[in-house]
């Protein structure tokens, strides 16, 4: 459950009183039975590129799913993977957020060398 605790805190810190109302978060049950989430990300605080469907595979009842296209994931899984799903979400954040971290250490690093000449 700390990963759905982790998205709803990533949803509210990108409320602002217009993001809520252009972008959704879905949860839907599937007939397998099973999950889909669907999230749009929009111009929030994640940027993540396109990503071919990604499934993870064990057995008829073991397995989640997901792919990221146009700022939207979407993920399916089983009965008992709706956690994996959210975890797979923060993955994704937490790349990004290494790959900012990365790209403004190179920038600051940029900048000092100029500045230094």
């Amino acid at each position: 459950m700390k990963n759905l605790l982790w998205t709803q805190d990533w949803f509210e810190s990108n409320c602002n009183g217009d993001w809520e109302h252009e972008h959704q978060i879905k949860i839907t049950t599937i007939d397998n039975p099973g999950w889909n989430v669907f999230i749009e990300f929009g111009n929030s605080d994640v940027n993540i590129n396109n990503s071919e469907w990604k499934l993870i595979d064990n057995g008829e009842n073991d397995w989640y799913g997901w792919k990221v296209s146009n700022c939207i994931f979407e993920a399916s899984c089983d009965i008992i993977k709706l956690d994996s799903i959210f975890f797979s979400l923060l993955i994704f954040n937490q790349n990004i957020i290494y790959q900012f971290k990365i790209r403004l250490f190179v920038m600051i690093a940029i900048r000092a060398v100029k500045q230094s000449k």
